[in-house]
């Protein structure tokens, strides 16, 4: 048996017993029939086994969602139990949409499990709709039961949260895991059906069931075939031991009981490292449990495994004819992202190493863990011992060991960087070389290192086996700075400090002089301008590249572009070629998301996405995603008005605000390529006009300022689902307040305290505190942003100096905040004409 690090899996299973245990005597103590009984311990076992939400209050919330689901296929599953065509079809749709709901992350995945149970479990039953009070009964208390065991009694995941998942492979349409897997499933499902009835008009819903379940948590056709083999061979080995135990007992209550609970445990402490003897554990106890419901005999074990059989067959008619997706495939897309995970790993350590203390490659490590989880399970068909192919798994061993042999050498990297004394010594380059030659390995085998072999972070990495190319903007992305050099830069030495710098944008068709670079000082955050340039026309926002060394602008203009300048003097911006038009217009504001560059177009609606070459420069829009719709305001929202578009903290989706649409347009992030594609949208309240958005330093909140309306917007967002949803509104200025006021930018505080908001019209800054939810909002007050209209607002990386760029009076202002209580207080400001965005570096 696998090894069971802190004894979870014996916790795990010793708490199910002890739930479904409690369920089923709850049940019988209530005075409900035997069927009821067993109704009530399944929905407690499908519960604990199924709900695997990251938090426990997300557990308990799926948990008491499971009736809302399980109730309404009870009833639908005992109506239709004479009706054999509408029950057939009516069990295929519940097929199709257990699985569609996937999509929808672990709730998603419980709740189309237990939805698919419950019309399970009335086929087994034999149940009809004056069984439905009983089974209603049983269902909520089984339900309380094992609720009252995961949440109060064994609480085990307060203290050991579960496992994390890496995010799915990002697909749309047909493509989409889940929808191809809801079209394939329903497809094995429905010809396990009709095969199964013909084999047995009684017990056809164990074909059903079969094909159902091979479907769970596989991704590729090897994968699918091989769950169908351990499934069968689990199901046989527990046949056997049914026919020695469970056929002698005749349903003898205490034994079969003991039994049962045995059979619980065994379910639970074998599911993850095996899946046969899951399998195993699951036929005994279901020959078990038709002991006590009087109808065991040889033949009926017999006639399970047949329909084992056909189910089986029927997932593997599927996953060769209904949308195939070969292991090569899977396989190649999760190594793939496994590289990125150790690409980005070296650079941040590189770039921690270098002296910025906000770069941490600790997350990084851990994706890559769970990734190399995910390779692992995808190999799994090339190395089961059955596989004829024994050149592509002699490959399979190869790769897992250089990908363990990335994986050791890069947590080692993120070790030195951790250490504070690291910083430009040998250990650098020779942490970077051994994650080189493991990468080499992997990609070119047989190819040596390189001497002298560059950081890999600067690298572009070669194409190797899993389908790289040497155009995949991923690995052609800007590079990023491996050390300070340079006169302008961090001084050379562990003594030198750093010079900071701002880059202010401004409006040159009103007289501002484009790019302006300022010097930052140390002390007390006042700006001294040194240098400006009108290379671009009308550089109305700005944002670095991740490593710091690019500087991107957009050109608000009716034709719309974005340029790109090199930050190697920092102090004199160098433009990389002349600006690339964006296919959109009047870009407002622009972000970078890995190896891409989105702008959002203003004018336009539309939403663009240029892929980044080597040096930094952007390449013409590979997309642009046209908003739709309008709002109840006709001079402002006769149609969609992109305003702001921004990475959210997982760097696993975009989120761009709608000004013109009430909405925030939510697109997914490819993977591998990082490339955008559509994934929802969320509606505000109409005629609020979203403008720009922030996220709470937890990562599970946004706040969307409107510009239409004096609000703040908080919404709760879901990062692993890419789901927003509205709590509620906050005004950024006070009640009462006279003429028109249209906030423009809000910045929250590091510790997720405060938030301030910019307020043009009312010419002020507001500050806002946030509870510890982050859910709660109150305007604690305002003050004057010293000159008129501030279009943007911005903060230093200590948070302690806030900015303001007046775009109309021609000015920067800069604030001191009160660290106690998040009030900023003016002292200072600088002159730079039409200024309308300030970027601290």
């Amino acid at each position: 048996m696998a090894a069971d690090p802190g004894r979870a899996r014996l916790r795990t299973a010793t708490r199910a017993v002890l739930g479904v245990g409690l369920a089923v005597t709850v049940v019988t103590l209530s005075g409900l029939p035997l069927t009821a009984s067993i109704t009530g311990g399944l929905a407690a076992l499908l519960a604990l086994f199924t709900v695997a939400d990251p938090t426990v209050r997300r557990q308990a919330v799926t948990t008491a969602l499971l009736p809302a689901v399980g109730l309404p296929v009870l009833a639908l599953a005992a109506a239709l139990h004479g009706l054999p065509l509408a029950r057939d079809a009516a069990f295929l749709a519940v097929v199709f949409c257990g699985v569609y709901a996937r999509r929808w992350g672990p709730r998603g995945n419980a709740l189309g499990i237990f939805g698919f149970m419950m019309f399970f479990a009335t086929q087994f039953l034999h149940a009809v709709p004056a069984q439905l009070p009983h089974l209603y009964a049983a269902v909520l208390l089984g339900l309380a039961a094992a609720g009252g065991v995961r949440f109060g009694a064994w609480p085990i995941e307060r203290r050991t949260p579960p496992p994390a998942a890496p995010a799915p492979l990002a697909a749309r349409g047909l493509a989409r895991v889940t929808t191809r897997q809801a079209f394939q499933t329903a497809f094995a499902c429905g010809l396990a059906l009709a095969v199964g009835q013909l084999v047995s008009e009684e017990r056809w819903y164990w074909a059903v069931g079969t094909a159902w379940w091979i479907f769970v948590n596989t991704a590729s056709r090897g994968e699918t075939l091989v769950r169908g083999f351990r499934r069968v061979v689990g199901t046989l080995a527990g046949i056997a031991a049914g026919l020695l135990v469970a056929v002698p007992l005749h349903g003898a209550p205490a034994p079969t009981a003991a039994l049962v609970a045995l059979c619980v445990f065994g379910i639970f402490y074998t599911a993850a490292p095996s899946y046969s003897w899951m399998m195993f554990f699951v036929t005994v106890m279901a020959g078990l449990l038709y002991g006590l419901l009087g109808v065991l005999h040889p033949g009926l074990l017999a006639l399970r495994f047949e329909q084992t059989l056909v189910g089986a067959a029927g997932a593997a008619v599927a996953v060769a004819v209904v949308l195939p997706v070969t292991t090569h495939a899977a396989t190649d897309a999760w190594i793939r992202r496994a590289l990125l995970a150790v690409r980005h790993c070296t650079a941040e350590s590189t770039r921690r190493l270098a002296g910025d203390d906000s770069a941490d490659p600790t997350p990084h490590v851990a994706e890559l863990e769970l990734l190399l989880t995910k390779v692992r399970v995808s190999l799994a068909p090339l190395l089961h011992p059955l596989s004829p192919l024994r050149a592509r798994r002699e490959r399979a061993l190869a790769v897992l060991a250089h990908l363990d042999d990335c994986a050791r050498q890069a947590g080692g990297l993120a070790e030195v960087a951790a250490d504070p004394a690291a910083s430009h010594d040998a250990r650098l380059t020779a942490a970077c070389d051994r994650v080189e030659s493991a990468l080499l390995a992997l990609a070119a085998p047989g190819e040596p290192p390189r001497a002298g072999a560059r950081p890999v972070a600067a690298l572009s990495v070669p194409p190797c086996s899993v389908g790289a190319t040497d155009s995949d903007p991923v690995l052609d992305g800007p590079r990023r700075a491996a050390g300070p050099t340079g006169e302008d830069g961090m001084a050379n030495g562990s003594e030198g400090q750093r010079r900071r710098w701002a880059y202010i944008g401004s409006f040159t068709e009103a007289g501002g002089s484009g790019l302006t670079v300022a010097e930052v000082d140390a002390g007390t955050g006042a700006l001294t301008p040194v240098h400006a340039t009108d290379a671009v026309v009308n550089p109305s926002y700005l944002a670095l590249s991740p490593g710091g060394d690019v500087l991107y602008a957009v050109s608000e203009t009716d034709e719309g572009a974005v340029a790109a300048f090199s930050l190697a003097d920092p102090a004199r911006p160098a433009l990389l070629g002349p600006p690339v038009p964006v296919r959109g217009d009047g870009p407002t504001h622009l972000a970078t998301a890995g190896p891409w560059l989105l702008t959002a177009n203003y004018g336009s609606g539309s939403v663009s996405a240029l892929p980044v070459r080597v040096g930094g420069a952007p390449g013409a829009p590979s997309a642009v995603f046209p908003h739709q719709g309008g709002g109840p305001v006709p001079d402002r929202q006769a149609g969609p008005h992109a305003h702001a578009v921004v990475p959210d903290p997982t760097g696993r989706w975009l989120l761009a605000t709608d000004l013109g649409t009430d909405s925030v347009w939510i697109y997914g992030t490819d993977p591998v390529t990082g490339a955008p594609g559509p994934h929802g949208e969320t509606r505000l309240r109409p005629g609020s006009g979203p403008r720009h958005l922030v996220f709470h330093p937890r990562g599970d909140r946004a706040y969307i300022l409107n510009e239409l309306e004096p609000t703040v917007t908080v919404c709760r967002w879901d990062g692993a689902a890419g789901t927003l949803d509205p709590l509620g509104e906050t005004r950024v200025v006070p009640a009462g307040t006279e003429g028109p006021t249209y906030p423009s930018a809000p910045v929250i505080s590091g510790d997720g305290r405060f938030l301030w908001a910019a307020n043009r019209g009312h010419d002020s800054v507001a500050t806002l505190s946030l509870d510890t939810s982050g859910d709660e909002l109150v305007l604690l007050g305002t003050v004057g942003c010293g000159g008129h209209w501030p279009r943007d607002l911005t903060t230093g990386p200590d948070g302690r100096v806030l900015y303001a760029a007046n775009e109309r009076s021609g000015d920067v202002t800069w604030f001191t905040v009160d660290p106690d209580t998040g009030i900023p207080a003016r002292t200072g400001s600088a002159v730079i004409a039409a200024a309308s965005c300030v970027v601290l570096a």
